[in-house]
């Protein structure tokens, strides 16, 4: 199967009831390539939307083509409407033959085929060229049939009925490129005056947003100002009340000392006045006993013996006893000095150096005196025994 197969269709544009000639490439698995084959008499449309300057076409349907659900006859349908809202080719004006074959050759070539593009680039030429003259004569023999006589149906032959298609054709050619001109007009116009209101609109703007800036910027002040007064104002207040509760809180803690200060008074004037009752008991119970004294004084006088001493009452038994004795009393005696020796280093009553001394001498003395203890004590042991 070839790859390319090259249909001619025609084309049935309402506007004008003139022929356009199409031809389509077919691709595998791609969608159809459609060209606009222009007559002799005819040229491209400059600018056209849906035909390039080659004249490929380029439609929607083209674009979204499926091969599953698009076909051949809905393309030239598609087509036909385009074309007949806005068509792709005009016919040329008497005495434009050779840039119509010059167009018309250039079409020719740009359309792809599988055949010879030489011999078909010289055959195009060579028809295109004797087309033209053809066209020339009856361009030349229907110089005189106006549009008003095609529409009134005085239509003698396709050639006058060509060049009657061609005056309508120049003249609404006119017709539209002076509307074209003044529609451009119109639009400079009114671009010019858009322009012109847009920027008095930005000027205007611009001063109400300067003005507005402005009002802005003094209601902001003066709102800022009337906010510090008041804070300021607050702050004042604040300051005050927390100045009267510190004096009425200083006032309160001075009243309840006062009162602390009076019961203490209180309580120690009672006390003082116990204490002197106690006192007064005390002085009396002290005159009791000395008169008491002097009564037991009196009676007991010439009976009365002196009194002895606690070391006449204890009385060793031996002269190892007495030594014992002795020993014990020196070593309990030592033991009390070195504790009030450790009290006075802790009040600091005697330096660290001559703690130190005493301590070493007391101790020495003492290890000594409880050696001799230990030796007295084996004595009696051993004469008990």
């Amino acid at each position: 199967m070839k790859n390319r197969i090259a249909r001619n269709s025609v084309l049935t544009c309402c506007r004008f009831l003139t022929h356009t000639l199409a031809t389509t490439c077919l691709q595998p698995n791609r969608p159809p390539v459609p060209y606009v084959r222009l007559a002799p008499n005819m040229y491209l449309k400059e600018n056209h939307r849906h035909v390039g300057s080659d004249g490929k076409v380029y439609l929607p349907y083209l674009h979204e083509w499926r091969s599953h659900s698009h076909n051949l006859v809905e393309l030239i349908v598609a087509m036909s409407s385009v074309f007949s809202a806005e068509p792709p080719v005009f016919t040329k004006r008497p005495g434009q033959g050779d840039s119509a074959a010059q167009s018309a050759s250039v079409q020719a070539t740009a359309i792809p085929t599988n055949g010879n593009s030489t011999t078909t680039q010289s055959n195009n030429i060579s028809n295109n060229s004797n087309n033209n003259n053809n066209h020339s004569r009856t361009n030349n023999s229907s110089a005189t049939v106006t549009p008003s006589q095609v529409a009134s149906g005085a239509m003698m032959s396709d050639a006058e009925a060509i060049a009657a298609v061609q005056a309508q054709e120049a003249q609404e050619e006119r017709r539209r490129i002076e509307e074209e001109r003044k529609r451009l007009e119109d639009e400079r116009k009114r671009a010019a005056d858009q322009e012109r209101k847009a920027q008095e609109q930005r000027d205007w703007e611009q001063r109400r947003t300067e003005q507005l800036r402005v009002q802005v910027t003094a209601k902001v002040r003066q709102q800022v100002q009337e906010e510090a007064r008041k804070v300021q104002l607050y702050i004042n207040q604040d300051l005050a009340r927390n100045v009267r509760k510190m004096e009425l809180a200083k006032e309160q803690k001075i009243l309840r000392a006062k009162e602390q200060l009076q019961q203490q008074r209180q309580e120690l004037q009672q006390q003082v006045a116990i204490a002197e009752e106690a006192t007064e008991d005390a002085k009396a119970w002290i005159q009791q006993a000395k008169e008491q004294k002097e009564r037991s004084n009196g009676k007991t006088t010439a009976t009365q013996q002196p009194a002895l001493s606690i070391d006449d009452k204890v009385a060793p038994s031996s002269r190892v006893h007495a030594q014992m004795m002795e020993l014990s009393a020196e070593n309990a005696a030592i033991t009390d000095c070195l504790y009030f020796l450790d009290r006075a280093l802790h009040q600091n009553y005697v330096s660290c150096e001559k703690h130190l001394k005493q301590v070493r001498k007391l101790a020495k003395r003492q290890f000594l005196v409880r050696a001799h203890l230990i030796k007295i004590h084996q004595v009696l042991i051993a004469e008990n025994n």
